[in-house]
């Protein structure tokens, strides 16, 4: 439902080859836009990747979906991602949770 109550008539759905983003404690994500979300993985220490020693994440979105299209940054992102805990597998076929 969305903040006003109303129910949406329409949603899509994908499957994530890598997976879908947790607290690192298996626990699902509230619903971010792309900025706080950023900000989130930004204060989690995460990628002091760049040269000047700030995380992939810190800055405007824009500059951090640039940063983020390198395919060496990607590869470490999954990397990242995988062994902080942050990256849940997906199984849209199993039963439905609660």
């Amino acid at each position: 439902m969305a903040d006003h109550g109303e129910r949406p008539e329409a949603f899509s759905l994908f499957t994530s080859r890598w997976g879908v983003l947790t607290d690192g404690d298996g626990g699902k994500l509230p619903f971010l836009d792309q900025p706080a979300l950023f900000g989130l993985l930004a204060g989690s220490g995460a990628g002091d990747l760049l040269e000047e020693g700030k995380s992939v994440f810190d800055g405007p979105p824009e500059r951090v979906a640039e940063q983020l299209a390198v395919p060496s940054v990607q590869a470490w992102a999954r990397e990242w991602f995988s062994s902080a805990g942050l990256a849940a597998p997906v199984d849209f076929d199993g039963p439905c949770p609660g």
